[in-house]
């Protein structure tokens, strides 16, 4: 295919990528003719590399995503996009790094709605996640698609640990930029 210029399909791009195959990521990245094509249930490459399993192998295939071209904001898929991903799934390191790359923390997705919605059903990381979103101004009382409503019902949802219940209590109480400055209303 690749001799008769055909372009390279982008569903091998995203089964390497949903794997962590670095090497073979960055080859086919400059095959693809659509490095954002959507494939599969995940919605893409860098969605794949954002929320798999193979977490420590896939930073390094997120970085090589977004260093040849793939769109941090990207839309579709079962979590929206790469962000709400990798927040449902917690993947610290690669939240950071979508961050750093301009992710739109108030993106509005498939099944969280949202990046903080999906962070507030994470018990156990709700408020370093959180505390990250709100400080890229996150909009705490966005109303979302998904399933669960906004981030505040969404921790009330998830409220039966005593980790959700001072997730629930920090956003309600502590004044963010993206809440206006303001503690809950």
């Amino acid at each position: 295919m690749l001799d008769l210029g055909i372009p390279a399909p982008a569903e091998p791009l995203y089964l390497a990528a949903s794997e962590g195959h670095s090497d073979v990521v960055e080859a086919l990245a400059e095959l693809v003719d659509d490095i954002n094509a959507p494939v599969g249930r995940i919605g893409n490459a860098l969605c794949a590399a954002a929320c798999s399993e193979r977490f420590s192998m896939s930073i390094k295939v997120v970085e090589i995503l977004l260093q040849k071209g793939a769109n941090v904001n990207w839309q579709g898929g079962h979590y929206g996009n790469a962000l709400p991903g990798a927040a449902a799934n917690y993947r610290w390191e690669i939240i950071q790094l979508l961050i750093k790359h301009d992710a739109d923390v108030n993106a509005q997705g498939e099944h969280y709605g949202n990046a903080l919605t999906a962070a507030a059903r994470y018990r156990t990381h709700f408020l370093e996640m959180t505390e990250l979103f709100l400080r890229h101004d996150a909009d705490i009382d966005a109303q979302g698609p998904g399933v669960y409503g906004n981030p505040l019902q969404t921790a009330f949802w998830w409220g039966m640990s005593k980790a959700s219940s001072s997730s629930c209590s920090m956003v309600l109480a502590k004044p963010f930029p993206g809440n206006s400055g303001r503690p809950w209303k």
